[in-house]
């Protein structure tokens, strides 16, 4: 069978049989024996210096004693390890002399014309006290490097002859020269079925080549098309939730983030909303014209962007005309009113350099909210701080303060290590079903029982402590382990939400996998998932995790997907089993067909590559209907709480 690009496999395999019988021997041989002989070489050169060095530093501490000269040099030279050893003095005449005419009779004369060995001489100085007494020479004896080196040819010479099965030996031989193309076709394979899509090199096997450059042709075509769909979903989702003039996000996407906010189960305890209002809009712009006050509201955004570039988890937003609102998870009351002013201050001195505004220009409210309230709430004490600001002065910021709460003071270092001492966390199952009703897996939410009062804390509580203690992989571990004992009583799967430090952590992976290990049929059940906001830059840690739960048979999967879409165009990459959609596009879904058409996306792309895809915090009836038709296959939230809903 003939090939344009190369031989075939059967005639290399054969070619390589015959080209082997021949040349092994001989090449093998040649350079065994060259290479030793520079070895040994070497070391006699080596085994020379070396100890024409002692002899010389023995001879200068003994004086200047012919006699004890003489006896240095003849117990050296008994050793029989040196062919030739001179002492001579600084005139150069031989003082001490030995000579060794001694012949190996084991090693062929051939054998020693062919691969005659040269022992390079030794030479060191003795000296007496600080002037020079003379020089010793030595030359080391070839004997023995001969006798290694024969035997060496002997050993080479039977390992050659052992090889004997020529047709098995050489067959396997020429296996091994395939093997990397084949272990590489089998890994695209591999991946290919794991949801990854990889390239790789196309080997020069012709029977390989067509099948390789299909699958990379195949691959690459995805890739483009993921990459086409990812831009088409973030164009879709800035048409349904940004704002047109300044690309922040408008009212709809911050009411469903800030109800996210307050309502999901592992958001933050605390957080603070920033409310900026421009004072006089129009009368800008008719000073600024039309164009000039679009300009100005975009510079001020750009102010509020720059707020959300290292904290992916803000939301900056314009609602409408000269409103801005900054969105901030986390952010307590201090650094709240700092970054308040911060921002007014930057954006009064943009206004007067850029714009020549000067006087009372705007204000900024701060509401500090807690998990647990409504949107209304937030919205309205939000409301109040900024007309307190408004009367407070000229460009003044207001915070609206809450009452102090019982976890301010916790000694949350204390209770968490006890905690994990004492194992006192559980964990809180929430259902997550498919369409159809099957339960998919029971989503599982840490809490913590105060060990005085009794007290069920919630992860909101505690989690921002734990993040900034480095004591998330800790808890995550111990998550773990309970969802592990859980899991033997439980007769659906459990899903666990792991932080992304507890994701980079090689410690905890390490540590995490010997817990799985231990018991491979529970191991089966779980899913692990990492929320898409911490993997901003982060994607290679996440193929991380894929790669060393895959293994295991664990499902992964990414939590709150589609706040930023920052993985999306690699999906095709990570080895994922499962999409859980933010709730802020499933939010009032059934009266938005914006984010209609950005779930639509993603369920498409996700169905593409065999990815289930799960609405979090579904609430209504309708929204249920209507995610139904947008191919989304399964639920959590109220909807799966609640039986009236169902």
């Amino acid at each position: 069978m003939k090939h344009e690009n190369g031989m075939s496999l059967f005639r290399r395999l054969w070619l390589v049989v015959l080209l082997t019988t021949v040349f092994a021997f001989l090449g093998s041989f040649v350079v065994s024996m060259l290479t030793a002989r520079d070895y040994l070489e070497q070391q006699l050169y080596t085994q020379s210096m070396d100890n024409a060095a002692s002899l010389a530093l023995s001879m200068s501490q003994q004086g200047q004693d012919p006699a004890m000269q003489e006896l240095l040099v003849s117990a050296l030279f008994d050793s029989g390890h040196f062919r030739h050893i001179t002492f001579r003095d600084v005139d150069d005449r031989i003082v001490v002399e030995r000579h060794n005419t001694a012949r190996t009779d084991t090693v062929p004369g051939w054998f020693t014309g062919l691969f005659s060995i040269r022992a390079r001489p030794g030479e060191a100085l003795v000296s007496n006290g600080w002037q020079q007494a003379g020089k010793v020479t030595l030359i080391a004896d070839t004997r023995f490097a001969y006798a290694a080196l024969w035997s060496g040819a002997l050993h080479l010479l039977l390992w050659i002859s052992g090889a004997g099965l020529l047709t098995g030996g050489l067959g396997s031989l020429m296996l091994r020269t395939i093997r990397q193309p084949l272990d590489r076709v089998v890994e695209q394979a591999d991946a290919i079925t794991e949801r990854r899509f990889i390239t790789i090199d196309v080997p020069r096997i012709p029977e390989l080549t067509a099948m390789v450059k299909a699958l990379n042709s195949m691959v690459e075509r995805l890739k483009a098309m993921f990459a086409e769909e990812a831009a088409r979903i973030q164009a879709l989702q800035q048409q349904a939730n940004g704002d047109p003039l300044t690309g922040l996000a408008n009212r709809l996407w911050l009411d469903s983030r800030l109800e996210a906010a307050l309502q999901e189960e592992d958001a933050t305890d605390r957080g603070a909303l920033l409310w900026l209002h421009i004072h006089a809009l129009q009368t800008l712009n008719d000073k600024l014209g039309h164009e000039g006050c679009d300009a100005l509201l975009r510079d001020i955004a750009q102010v509020w962007r720059n707020t959300t570039a290292n904290h992916h988890e803000r939301v900056a937003a314009r609602p409408a005309g000269g409103e801005f609102m900054l969105l901030c998870p986390g952010l307590e009351e201090d650094a709240a009113q700092r970054l308040g002013e911060l921002l007014a201050a930057q954006a009064t001195s943009l206004m007067d350099s850029q714009y020549k505004l000067n006087g009372n220009l705007l204000h900024v409210g701060i509401a500090l909210y807690q998990h647990g309230q409504t949107p209304a709430q937030v919205r309205h004490c939000a409301e109040q701080a900024l007309l307190a600001a408004i009367s407070s002065g000229d460009n003044a910021v207001a915070v609206q303060a809450v009452a102090a709460r019982e976890s301010d003071n916790m000694p949350w270092q204390t209770l968490l290590n006890q905690g994990i001492r004492e194992h006192s966390f559980f964990l809180q199952a929430f259902p997550v079903i498919h369409q159809d009703g099957r339960r998919l897996h029971d989503e599982m939410a840490l809490r913590l029982r105060h060990p005085d009062t009794g007290a069920e804390l919630a992860a909101g509580r505690f989690m921002p402590f734990a993040t900034r203690a480095g004591m998330t992989p800790a808890l995550d571990l111990e998550a773990c382990r309970q969802a592990m004992l859980m899991q033997g009583a439980s007769p659906h799967p459990i899903a666990l939400n792991l932080s992304i430090e507890s994701a980079q952590s090689a410690d905890f992976l390490d540590a995490l996998v010997a817990l799985l290990s231990a018991d491979p049929d529970t191991a089966r059940q779980l899913w692990f998932e990492v929320s898409e906001h911490g993997l901003s830059g982060e994607l290679s840690t996440l193929r991380q995790l894929t790669d060393r739960l895959r293994p295991l048979d664990c499902h992964v999967g990414i939590d709150h997907f589609g706040r930023h879409f920052s993985s999306l165009p690699h999906l095709h990459d990570l080895g994922l089993d499962y999409l859980k959609i933010d709730s802020s596009l499933i939010s009032g879904i059934d009266a938005s067909p914006g984010n209609q058409a950005v779930v639509k996306a993603i369920a498409s792309i996700a169905s593409g590559l065999g990815l289930l895809t799960i609405a979090e915090r579904v609430q209504t009836a309708a929204e249920r209907q209507v995610l139904a038709g947008l191919g989304v296959s399964g639920l959590t939230g109220p909807v799966v709480t609640a039986p009236g809903l169902r």
